[in-house]
């Protein structure tokens, strides 16, 4: 009995076997936005960037990023717009002309990385460590910086009109015909920093360290340098029309413009040998009597 229900199994096995298969009909395609999310979700399942990888005109726009390794990545013309790249390790990657308007980048490592013709206007950046980066012509147009680590940057001819730079770390970087108007650089550190012919007009840097930088042809007009920091700073043929300097603290090597050397030094007093201070406007101190610095060259 046994046998006859083998052969009988085996015999509708072979039946189905060699019965032609009745062609699917395909499935309608789905249209509308939950199908485009459906895909997009499916697509971050499969795809992890990694670091080095190749993302040349890579199409990443809110594109979830966050934490990723992307070290010495090539992101050259990316689109990244509104992308998240909070807390993503950046580290020497090539993002040259890429796309990251209203990205969000807080915390990120872009150590060394090449931002040249980048766009990051509008993109939020706190705290994000660009040391050494490369952000020449790049554009930074109210772009959020504040507390960002720029130390030794190379920021030539970008763009940061309007960018907050609260508390930022710029000491040594190249800011060389940048445009700085109505930047926010309360606080910050600029010391050895060189803004040669940078546009700063209308910029907030009360309470700023400009310690040994460089402003030579600089256009400060109506500027906000209260409290600020000047210590040996260059200040050869800047435009100080209109600037507040009150509370500025410089020294004998302090370079101002020519025409403006001696009301700086009228309204000066020495707070310690060889440093002054500005009183403001409606400072009731008396011109002290000690020996005016030699003018400056």
């Amino acid at each position: 009995m046994s046998g006859d229900c083998s052969k009988l199994l085996r015999d509708a096995l072979d039946q189905l076997a060699s019965t032609p298969r009745r062609p699917r009909a395909p499935l309608p395609p789905r249209e509308g936005l939950w199908s485009r999310v459906r895909a997009a979700l499916a697509f971050r399942a499969i795809y992890s960037p990694r670091a080095g990888d190749n993302l040349t005109l890579a199409d990443l726009t809110e594109a979830d990023l966050s934490r990723a390794d992307l070290t010495r990545a090539s992101l050259v013309n990316a689109a990244l717009t509104h992308a998240n790249l909070t807390g993503a390790d950046l580290t020497a990657a090539n993002l040259s002309q890429a796309d990251l308007i209203c990205a969000d980048l807080t915390g990120v490592n872009l150590s060394r990385a090449d931002l040249s013709r980048a766009n990051l206007s509008r993109a939020d950046l706190p705290y994000a460590n660009l040391t050494h980066a490369n952000l020449a012509n790049c554009k930074l147009v109210a772009a959020d910086l504040s507390h960002a680590i720029l130390t030794g940057a190379v920021m030539s001819r970008a763009n940061l009109s309007r960018a907050n730079l609260t508390y930022a770390d710029l000491s040594r970087a190249n800011l060389t015909y940048s445009d700085l108007s109505r930047a926010k650089l309360s606080l910050a550190n600029l010391i050895a920093s060189n803004l040669t012919y940078v546009m700063l007009a209308d910029a907030d840097l009360s309470r700023a360290n400009l310690t040994d930088a460089t402003l030579v042809d600089a256009d400060l007009s109506r500027a906000n340098l209260t409290d600020a920091t000047l210590v040996d700073a260059d200040l050869t043929r800047a435009n100080l029309s209109y600037t507040n300097v009150g509370g500025c603290r410089w020294s004998l090597a302090t370079e101002w413009p020519a025409e403006l050397y001696l009301d700086v030094r009228r309204r000066s007093v020495e707070i310690k040998p060889g440093v002054f201070r500005v009183r403001s406007h409606d400072s009731r101190d008396h011109e002290p009597g000690l020996p005016s610095p030699a003018p400056v060259r």
